[in-house]
């Protein structure tokens, strides 16, 4: 009985460990209109060049997101940044994303009450918005 409840245990413990284990195909983009390039930066790492959309795309329609900035954004804490083509700040913040088979959490935290975010999700799709 006592091995029953401690194999229970472990394989809850296990499950748990293991919540938000799946990333996301991670769109960004901005609606926020500047006159240079705003490039955006992921934990320090260049992605590239944040396309302007006059409203954001649903996470439901590839058509429209697909044309966004992509990359694979694994299920934990990142740091986001923007930067115009001088490197002047344009946006800092956080993102914390997590992804399991039952449910998605996404949670983004700026540094300036003017900044902000729109973020869709659907699935594995994470749509985000930065508007600064």
């Amino acid at each position: 009985m006592r091995i029953a409840i401690v194999l229970m245990c472990i394989m809850l413990l296990g499950q748990s460990c293991v919540r938000y284990s799946q990333g996301f195909d991670a769109y960004f983009c901005t609606s926020t209109e500047a006159d240079k390039k705003s490039i955006l930066y992921i934990d320090e790492q260049r992605i590239g060049v944040l396309p302007y959309v006059s409203y954001t795309p649903s996470a439901n329609d590839e058509r429209k997101y697909g044309k966004l900035l992509y990359t694979k954004l694994s299920s934990r804490k990142h740091r986001l940044k923007v930067l115009d083509e001088n490197g002047n700040v344009l946006f800092s913040g956080k993102i914390k994303a997590g992804r399991s088979r039952n449910s998605s959490n996404v949670d983004i935290s700026v540094r300036n009450k003017r900044w902000n975010t729109k973020v869709k999700v659907n699935d594995n799709i994470l749509v985000t918005d930065l508007m600064y």
